[in-house]
């Protein structure tokens, strides 16, 4: 049975949630439709796939590249040194490329009309990508060979869980039990998904297209078998499941949601988003806490600690007016605050469970303006793993109450 709900109508709802901050990764300027993470050898690479191409995170910086004047699509690592990317725009000239992370340059590996996905499958150790015409696989990045069952269908998502495979092509949703060697359709009649997501206990999630609304979000119990229809609405994007298995939605115009299966409902995490055009969702292993990153038509941007170990303190922001610049930050962030009066005060750093990892300053200051740097390391000097952290302003005086702020390392 379906679950009819209109999004809107839930954010008007006034259910509440737990603390939780947006920041943005890299340049806001830009039309974003993918976050990856790419391994390439010891290092991973954070990618922004965007209208213009690629922006990477090198050295704590953000640099753009144009890959012909092809929007990209998706990027994982191929060795050491390279990326693979999609890029495309319907034309001929689509397909997969690599590009060398020292040279910069963007080759033609094969050739495929509107790339949908590209990804590393653990299970098989092999590459594969879909598009326009089907689904290709690779063992080494390089040389591709056709799934012929896939041939002349649209392929438009691609997840697995062990030895199970689930593909969104022309027709519905196809499943395997035995690693793709063999595939049949799925029992539901569900429309391709282009957007699929396995949970940590192999339950499969999907954004579809509907012939009632435009869109379903829907889950299986049995691998892609069956389907069962959780929410109608004209708006989804895209589905992700983070570390402690919660199952957030996009939404090209009402951000992003957190599916509750208990309350049968979607519950907003749009405070503080800059744009609420949600293309795709992703997930940043660089980060050590639990995060989110929504992809928009305005940059990248990152939701982290929604479930904190410790609580924001609320007191007026002008007690301190405590602020950190940058936030993110990559290097080192400056701690800035004003004092009302005179008084022995404490910084501190703590990281997401309320540990303290480091005293900055505790001394007796003067009224007025003051700062202070921290460099991203701990109280021996030892850099600290990105991730969520918190900094804390305490005085002397039991009238003045302490206050805590967030800062998101991102190196």
């Amino acid at each position: 049975m379906k679950t009819f709900m209109l999004l809107s109508g839930l954010l008007l709802a006034g259910v509440s949630v737990s603390a939780y901050q947006w920041d943005s990764i890299g340049p806001t300027n830009v039309q974003v439709y993918n976050f990856n993470t790419a391994y390439c050898g010891g290092n991973v690479v954070q990618v922004l796939c965007t209208n213009e191409g690629i922006i990477i995170s090198e050295n704590g910086n953000w640099n753009s590249y144009v890959t012909y004047d092809f929007p990209a699509w998706g990027a994982v690592g191929l060795d050491d040194n390279t990326l693979l990317l999609i890029l495309g725009a319907g034309s001929y000239s689509d397909g997969i490329y690599t590009f060398n992370l020292t040279t910069h340059e963007v080759e033609v590996v094969e050739w495929m009309i509107n790339p949908e996905f590209i990804c590393f499958c653990n299970a098989d150790d092999h590459y594969y990508a879909g598009g326009e015409t089907g689904m290709v696989k690779s063992a080494d990045g390089i040389t591709f060979t056709s799934v012929e069952f896939f041939n002349m269908k649209k392929c438009e998502s691609f997840v697995w869980y062990d030895n199970h495979y689930v593909v969104g092509a022309t027709g519905g949703v196809y499943i395997s039990p035995d690693y793709g060697n063999t595939w049949t359709p799925s029992t539901s009649t569900l429309l391709p998904p282009y957007s699929l997501a396995f949970d940590g206990n192999g339950k499969v999630y999907a954004i579809a297209p509907d012939e009632d609304l435009s869109t379903v979000f829907c889950h299986s119990n049995d691998f892609g078998d069956h389907w069962f229809v959780d929410v109608s609405s004209d708006s989804l994007s895209s589905v992700i499941i983070d570390a402690d298995n919660n199952v957030f939605i996009g939404s090209y115009d009402l951000g992003v949601h957190r599916w509750d299966p208990d309350m049968n409902l979607l519950v907003p995490y749009n405070d503080w988003i800059p744009d609420l055009h949600v293309n795709n969702l992703g997930i940043n292993p660089l980060v050590n806490c639990l995060n989110i990153v929504a992809c928009t038509n305005h940059g990248a941007h990152i939701l982290t600690e929604y479930i904190v170990g410790i609580d924001e303190n609320t007191t007026d922001i002008s007690t301190f007016d405590l602020k950190s610049f940058p936030n993110p930050f990559s290097q080192s962030a400056v701690i800035s605050y004003d004092l009302q009066k005179a008084g022995k005060i404490k910084i501190q750093i703590l990281n997401s469970s309320g540990r303290i990892i480091k005293t900055l300053i505790e001394q007796f200051q003067s009224e007025g303006r003051h700062s202070v740097v921290w460099d991203g390391t701990d109280q021996s000097g030892n850099p600290v793993d990105n991730g969520v952290y918190f900094y804390t302003l305490s005085t002397d005086d039991p009238g003045i109450p302490a206050r805590t702020n967030k800062m998101l390392l991102l190196k």
